[in-house]
C-alpha cells in the first residue's frame, strides 16, 4: 500500500519579493529607523531599498505632522529631512521637560531657566528651522492629554524663540540711516512681538498695501485716459530733491511700477486718489468708538479691520504713498500723529510749503495753523516749529509702544505686570541707550523675579551705577541663582550630559 502523499517543499525567501512588496513591508508603521537602519545591513539590495526618497517621505510624513516647508516639494531630500528632525526631537523634548520642571511653581517662565534653548540658538543668523518645527510638533500636533505640561512650556519655548529672531530683526532695522527704514516694517514687527501666539503675517500686509497702490494707479490711470493731461513737474520733495531722487522703496513689495503715476500727476493729486481709494472704498476710518484699545496699535488688525488709531493709520498711509514714488513723512504732532508732504511752490524761488495730512479724519489736507487749531496744544500761544518735525523711525516705534504702555497701566487685568515686562523690554530694543527705561524694565523684572541674567546685563550698560542700581543687582543675582535650582538637577553640566543625548552618525542608513 502506497504512503501518504507528500507536498514538494518549497524553497522561498523574502529576498524573493519584488522591490515594490518589500518597500511596502519596510513602510509599515511598526519599522522605524533602527528597523530600517538594520535592515540596510542586510544585503545591498535592502541597502539600497531602504533609501528610497518614497520611503522616507511616508515615514517623516507619519511620524511627524508640522513641517515649515512645503511638503509637496519634490526636490526634498526625505531622509535628511528625517534625521534632522530626529536630532532636534532628541534635543528638544528632554530640554522641554528640565523647563517645566524648572519653571512649574512660577508664575511666569524665567528667561534664565532657557539656558540649554539659548545654545540652540546663539551662533545662527536665524532661529534654525528644526527647532521650531519641533517646538510647533510638540505643542500643537500631539494629541495626548497626558502631554499638555509639555505643550504648554513648548509653546512658551516657541514664543522665546520667536523674541530672539524680532529682536535681531528689529535692532538691525533701527541701526540702518533714518532714510531706509521703512515704518511699515518696523510696525509689523511690533505687532509680531505683541502677538507671538498667532504668527502675525508680514505678507498679508505687504499685499493689501501693494492692492491699495495698484488700485491708485488704475483709478489714475483711468483719468489720464478720460481726459488729456499735460505734464506735470513731480511736486513732491524733500529739501529742495524731486521725489524720485529721495523715495525708499521695497521693490521685493510690490513696487516696481512707483513713481510712474507722479511723470504725470504731482503729488496733490496722486494723494487725491489715494485718500479716495483708503477712505472711500476701503473703508479705513479712525476708531472713535474703542479708540484705546491695543489692537489699534496693531498694522495687521487695522488693514483687516479697517479702523485704528492716527499713527497707525499714517503708517498704513504713508507706506502706500511710498509705492506710488510720493514721499510722505510721518510728524510727531503732540497728541495727534500726522503726515505731510512738500508741494513745490508756483516761482522756483518761493519757500517749500508743507502740507500737513490728518489721516484719522479721512486724510483732510492741513496747513501748520490749521494744525494748531484743530488740534490745540496745552499752554502754547505760538507756532512753534518743533511741533512739526520729522522724527527718527525710532521714535515714533517708541510713541506706538508708549500708547500700548498707556493703555496696560490704565487697565488692570491678571497679566498686567508681565504685559508691560514685555512692552519695556522692545522698548529697550529700540532705544537701548535710555537709563530709565533700563531702569523701569529691571524694576519690573525684579518684581517679577525673572529674568536676573538679563537684568545683569542691562545694568551693566548703565554709565553710572547709583544706589538704585546696586539694590537691583543685588536682587538680581540673587534669583537668578535661585532660578536654575532643582532638587532633581545638580547644575547645568548635569543637564548637558544627562538631558540632551549625543547623536551619531550612524542613525540613519547609507550615511
Amino acid at each position: 500500500m502506497a504512503g501518504p502523499a507528500t507536498s514538494p517543499s518549497i524553497d522561498f525567501s523574502i529576498l524573493h519579493l519584488a522591490d515594490e512588496v518589500l518597500e511596502m513591508v519596510f513602510a509599515c508603521p511598526q519599522l522605524d529607523h533602527r528597523d530600517l537602519s538594520a535592515l540596510a545591513a542586510v544585503c545591498s539590495r535592502f541597502c539600497e531599498l531602504s533609501c528610497s526618497r518614497e520611503l522616507w517621505k511616508k515615514k517623516c510624513l507619519k511620524r511627524w505632522k508640522c513641517w515649515s516647508f512645503d511638503t509637496l516639494d519634490s526636490g526634498v531630500d526625505w531622509k535628511v529631512a528625517y534625521r534632522e528632525r530626529l536630532v532636534w526631537e532628541r534635543l528638544v523634548y528632554p530640554a522641554v521637560r528640565v523647563l517645566a520642571a524648572l519653571n512649574f511653581s512660577r508664575e511666569t517662565v524665567s528667561h534664565d531657566t532657557m539656558f540649554q534653548f539659548d545654545k540652540m540658538l546663539q551662533g545662527n543668523d536665524s532661529v534654525p528651522v528644526g527647532l521650531m518645527d519641533a517646538l510647533t510638533e510638540l505643542s500643537n500636533c500631539r494629541d495626548s492629554v497626558n502631554d499638555l505640561t509639555m505643550k504648554y512650556y513648548a509653546s512658551r519655548v516657541r514664543d522665546y524663540a520667536t523674541m530672539f529672531q524680532l529682536e535681531r530683526d528689529a535692532r538691525a532695522l533701527c541701526n540702518l540711516p533714518s532714510d531706509d527704514i521703512q515704518l511699515d516694517k518696523g510696525a509689523i514687527l511690533l505687532s509680531q512681538w505683541q502677538n507671538l501666539s498667532t504668527r502675525v503675517s508680514a505678507d498679508y500686509v505687504y499685499q493689501k498695501l501693494d492692492a491699495m497702490a495698484n488700485r491708485v494707479r488704475e483709478l489714475l490711470a483711468e483719468s489720464l485716459s478720460s481726459q488729456s493731461v499735460s505734464y506735470v513737474e513731480k511736486e513732491n520733495c524733500h529739501s529742495g530733491k524731486q521725489s524720485h531722487g529721495n523715495t525708499s522703496v521695497d521693490e521685493s513689495h510690490g513696487a516696481s511700477a512707483v513713481g510712474e503715476s507722479c511723470l504725470v500727476f504731482g503729488a496733490r493729486s496722486v494723494l487725491h486718489m489715494l485718500n479716495k481709494v483708503m477712505f472711500k472704498e476701503w473703508k479705513f476710518a479712525g476708531n472713535t468708538s474703542d479708540y484705546y484699545n491695543p489692537v489699534n496699535s496693531y498694522v495687521d488688525e487695522v488693514i483687516r479691520t479697517r479702523k485704528g488709531i492716527p499713527i497707525t493709520l499714517c503708517i498704513i498711509y504713508a507706506a502706500v504713498a511710498r509705492r506710488l514714488g510720493v514721499n510722505v513723512e510721518p510728524v510727531n504732532f503732540p497728541r495727534h500723529f500726522l503726515v505731510r508732504f512738500c508741494e513745490a511752490p508756483p516761482a522756483a524761488k518761493e519757500k517749500v510749503v508743507p502740507v500737513y495730512v490728518d489721516v484719522f479724519n479721512g486724510g483732510q489736507f492741513m496747513t501748520a495753523e490749521q494744525c494748531i487749531e484743530t488740534f490745540p496744544v496745552a499752554g502754547l500761544h505760538f507756532m512753534s516749529e518743533s511741533l512739526f518735525a520729522v522724527p527718527h523711525p525710532r521714535d515714533v516705534y517708541s510713541r506706538m509702544v508708549r500708547n500700548l504702555l498707556h493703555y496696560h497701566q490704565t487697565v488692570s487685568t491678571m497679566d498686567t505686570s508681565a504685559a508691560i515686562q514685555h512692552l519695556l523690554r522692545y522698548l529697550h530694543i529700540i532705544e537701548p541707550d535710555n537709563v530709565q527705561n533700563t531702569k523701569l524694565l529691571c524694576t519690573v523684572n525684579v518684581h517679577l523675579g525673572i529674568n536676573g541674567r538679563q537684568t545683569i546685563e542691562m545694568l551693566d550698560t548703565i554709565p553710572f551705577e547709583d544706589d538704585e542700581v546696586v539694590a537691583l543687582r543685588e536682587h538680581a543675582e540673587v534669583f537668578l541663582q535661585k532660578s536654575c535650582e532643582h532638587p532633581e538637577i545638580d547644575n547645568k553640566q548635569t543637564l548637558k550630559r544627562s538631558m540632551i543625548p549625543q547623536i551619531g552618525s550612524s542613525l540613519l542608513p547609507g550615511q
